[in-house]
């Protein structure tokens, strides 16, 4: 009797507990893929260190391009290249072109990569920028002057 009555039970429970189905033909990505553009696989490097250059408010070498780092600890020589800066004795930009930089996280693993912030960078200055990249793809940007970017896919 209580082989039936724990039979007749689990019937029940199964009858209206099926699984619900998901279309993965329709289902939407959470990230939208990269735009198709250039993929810069040579960065510049100089005395081991990748080169930023930041001119006139652009990402001379990364804007609108796809650059390819591997994973681990790297160093940026940041230049900001601004038309005609003058810099004083004390390093201060005296036309006041400074950028900043910022590395993030692209789409949904915006919280789950790390970031980092460069900045402000005056015209006419070189300045070294030590950032640690975990695996995935970011979006590097020019933040104050013209508003540049470009992505940085790290593997």
């Amino acid at each position: 009797m209580k082989a039936a009555v724990l039979i007749g039970a689990l019937l029940l429970a199964s009858a209206g507990c099926d699984a619900p189905t998901v279309d993965l033909a329709t289902r939407k990505p959470i990230d939208l893929p990269l735009p198709p553009l250039p993929i810069q696989d040579d960065v510049p490097r100089r005395e081991g260190q990748w080169v930023l250059r930041v001119i006139d408010g652009h990402l001379a070498d990364l804007e609108g391009q796809v650059a390819l780092l591997p994973a681990g600890e790297h160093t940026f020589m940041v230049t900001n290249e601004a038309d005609g800066a003058t810099v004083d004795d004390h390093g201060h930009d005296l036309r006041d072109e400074a950028v900043a930089l910022w590395i993030r996280g692209r789409g949904s693993s915006v919280h789950r990569l790390p970031q980092a912030v460069r900045g402000p960078i005056n015209g006419g200055v070189q300045e070294d920028w030590d950032v640690v990249l975990e695996p995935g793809v970011y979006v590097i940007s020019e933040t104050v002057g013209k508003q540049s970017e470009g992505y940085l896919v790290v593997r």
